[in-house]
């Protein structure tokens, strides 16, 4: 497997749901299945043993001689090659587009569980058989970090403005104002500019 380094944000988040969903019981199915039709061990590990692509075309061969030619180059080029012919035989066996892996997923295990998937859906195609074991965790139940709780709001104050007193409730020492002239007159029952009452 091609070491690139930590994944963060996306790609790491995608690392999770996808060791989440990993499901080893499926995986040890496809080994003994795979295994028991061509003859070959997967080892030191499942994905280790599909990486050159050999395997994979000799299960495909063994159900439909000829069909997916292979080299047994051990260069990258040559495997990759070999992991190609092995999809181009699942498309014509009727293996959905939606099923198959890419290159990269088994080449540098990126994503073994779709490499699961179409072992899968070709094992349905070539024997009418399909895994009965335990499925992988539903979406809904991955562990993810949950978001931040939302801010608490305050609630909002609402501001009632102070009725303005009427002219009957004022108070005599208040001041008022001249309805005539508008002079200010403290505490005066006459405006003492133009005499108007007050």
């Amino acid at each position: 497997m091609a070491n690139h380094g930590p994944n963060y944000g996306l790609d790491a988040d995608l690392q999770v749901k996808r060791r989440v969903a990993f499901d080893p019981a499926l995986e040890a199915d496809l080994k003994g299945w795979i295994e028991s039709t061509t003859g070959e061990r997967l080892v030191p590990s499942f994905n280790e043993g599909l990486k050159s692509g050999v395997v994979l075309c000799k299960l495909v061969n063994h159900y439909k001689p000829g069909m997916c030619k292979f080299s047994t180059a051990r260069a990258a080029f040559p495997m990759m090659e070999n992991i190609e012919s092995f999809l181009n035989a699942c498309r014509k066996l009727g293996v959905p587009v939606p099923d198959l892996f890419m290159t990269v997923d088994l080449y540098e295990a990126k994503n073994i569980n779709q490499v699961h998937q179409t072992l899968s859906s070709l094992r349905r195609i070539l024997t009418g058989t399909k895994y009965t074991g335990p499925t992988p965790a539903p979406p809904h139940a991955i562990e993810t970090t949950p978001p931040p709780p939302p801010p608490r709001s305050t609630p909002a104050v609402t501001h009632t403005p102070t009725p303005s007193p009427s002219p009957s409730t004022t108070s005599s020492a208040a001041a008022k104002f001249c309805p005539n002239c508008g002079t200010k007159n403290p505490g005066a029952k006459f405006c003492p500019n133009c005499g108007t009452k007050l």
